[in-house]
């Protein structure tokens, strides 16, 4: 640790208190745990306890114990190196460093986080009113907005004021750490305001290796209007999310239905029109479909069906103004709000609907069939 970042790391209470946590905790462990710990191979709490078995007892102490110091040792390492690589990316030339000081570090950091959440936020699609600002704070995560009126921004012939709607986004000061350097920041198109891991599983015959975390996420209501929203994510790999507000066990398992979802094994007449959905874009796809089935509409079911989870599909239904209370949805104004917002569990919904509709089912193929013939 250079001089430039320890400068870094002092002028900011609570990265200084995480690091010497981290360091006191990696430091105060049994020789033996520690060895574990720092052993590359070594992955899982499985793969530890066997390595931790053969040692004496007097060395290593309980076995769940140094299990649980191995982990520990693990998320002290991870904050740590999180530490120090957010660090090292936040820090200026050396020159600029000294001339700064602990101060203006400070304010150059602060102004990378901020930017970090705008930008994500923008990924994530929200809506905003058109006139107001939007700012960002450090805090418990939510969201607050206020709305006013203006009566100076129209002439006064016109009779009506103008709408004003302030957003305050309220994120924790290491959010880049906790969140977006875990590749958090953007699930299924909702913003993760925080996310702390609770738990890791293998699940099902499929050998799935589920994360799961404790997180708050930016729900999109209608209109305008944004709420923080508590509750449970799954994470898979880097494309399998699902948002739960019920539970972990939820959560877990509503990824699990997502995963077969998308895997399930497939009927006959189930591969014949996949082929067909695999050769046209989804634009001539849709526009067929109507041309058979012109009253097509799409259903809660059909996006349940897929695995989207619900936070996910009001924030996008809200996103692009389609009512979720409605019982279903003309396909046509689905696929508009598509276009506008992509999805790739609103793209999966509209070939679930396809895939789903045996008239449509069995044209789209026999029109395949001719074509292919001819």
């Amino acid at each position: 640790m250079n001089k430039f970042e320890k400068m870094m790391i002092s002028s900011d209470p609570k990265l200084s208190a995480k690091v010497t946590t981290a360091q006191h905790l990696i430091d105060s462990a049994p020789h033996s745990v520690r060895q574990i710990a720092r052993d590359p191979k070594i992955t899982t709490k499985t793969q530890a306890r066997t390595a931790l078995r053969p040692i004496s007892l007097a060395e290593r102490g309980s076995l769940t114990r140094a299990v649980a110091g191995v982990v520990e040792i693990w998320g002290a390492h991870l904050e740590f190196h999180g530490v120090m690589d957010a660090i090292a990316q936040k820090l200026p030339s050396e020159v600029e460093a000294v001339s700064m000081g602990p101060k203006a570090l400070r304010q150059k950091l602060q102004r990378v986080r901020i930017d970090a959440a705008w930008e994500a936020f923008c990924r994530a699609g929200y809506r905003l009113a058109v006139h107001g600002d939007f700012y960002v704070g450090f805090g418990s995560p939510t969201v607050s907005q206020q709305e006013y009126a203006d009566w100076d921004m129209y002439s006064k012939s016109y009779g009506h004021p103008g709408r004003i709607q302030d957003t305050h986004l309220t994120i924790p000061s290491d959010w880049r750490i906790r969140v977006e350097r875990r590749g958090l920041s953007v699930l299924d198109g909702l913003l993760t305001l925080d996310a702390v891991l609770l738990d890791s599983r293998v699940m099902g015959k499929e050998n799935l290796d589920v994360k799961i975390y404790a997180a708050v996420w930016l729900g999109q209501g209608r209109g305008t209007a944004l709420h923080a929203e508590s509750g449970f994510i799954a994470l898979a790999g880097d494309d399998m999310v699902y948002h739960s507000l019920k539970s972990p066990d939820d959560a877990a398992r509503g990824l699990l239905r997502k995963v077969r979802a998308a895997g399930r094994p497939q009927t006959s007449r189930q591969w014949k029109i996949d082929i067909v959905l695999g050769r046209e874009s989804l634009s001539d796809l849709v526009e067929k479909a109507l041309e058979i089935e012109p009253a097509l509409a799409v259903k809660w079911a059909d996006a349940k069906a897929v695995g989207a989870c619900t936070p996910g599909i009001l924030s996008w239904c809200h996103q692009v103004g389609i009512d979720p209370d409605e019982p279903e949805v003309a396909l046509r104004e689905v696929y508009e709000a598509y276009r506008e917002v992509p999805a790739t569990e609103a793209r999966a919904t509209i070939l679930h609907v396809l895939r789903s509709h045996t008239a449509v089912r069995r044209a789209l193929v026999a029109a395949t069939v001719t074509a292919a013939v001819s």
